[in-house]
């Protein structure tokens, strides 16, 4: 399975926890291994999150290959999270070289400052 970072930039405030509960799992199932949580209840997405890896194991005690880091970044820039989830996310034997950033909900001009951060950390010759 191929791992990955998600970014997940939460706007939408009716969101349930059943719904959150529901995408952190599909993304914990398609391999990610480190959620970067920003916007609203950005703290109940990274525990949501956390509790998809506990719960992947039967005995609640993942295996190292499916343990999975979060973080939260309430009221931090949009380029200081995407600066952080593309360069400061690699741990233990995780080493990532795939991201995704997803929006839940709309916000506008965000499309536009995820873009610009993304430039903006590839003009620094950070990320290539």
């Amino acid at each position: 399975m191929t791992t990955y970072v998600a970014i997940v930039f939460s706007n939408d405030q009716t969101v349930t926890d059943t719904e959150r509960q529901v995408i952190t799992h599909a993304l914990f199932s398609s391999g990610c291994r480190y959620g970067v949580f920003a916007g609203h209840a950005c703290g109940a997405w990274a525990w949501a999150l956390d509790t998809s890896c506990i719960e992947s194991n039967p005995d609640q005690q993942p295996s190292n290959e499916a343990f999975t880091m979060t973080t939260s970044h309430k009221a931090e820039s949009v380029e200081d999270v995407m600066f952080f989830g593309l360069m400061n996310t690699s741990f233990a034997s995780h080493e990532f070289d795939r991201f995704l950033v997803l929006f839940v909900g709309p916000r506008a001009g965000l499309r536009g400052e995820v873009q610009k951060a993304i430039k903006s950390v590839w003009s620094q010759g950070h990320v290539g």
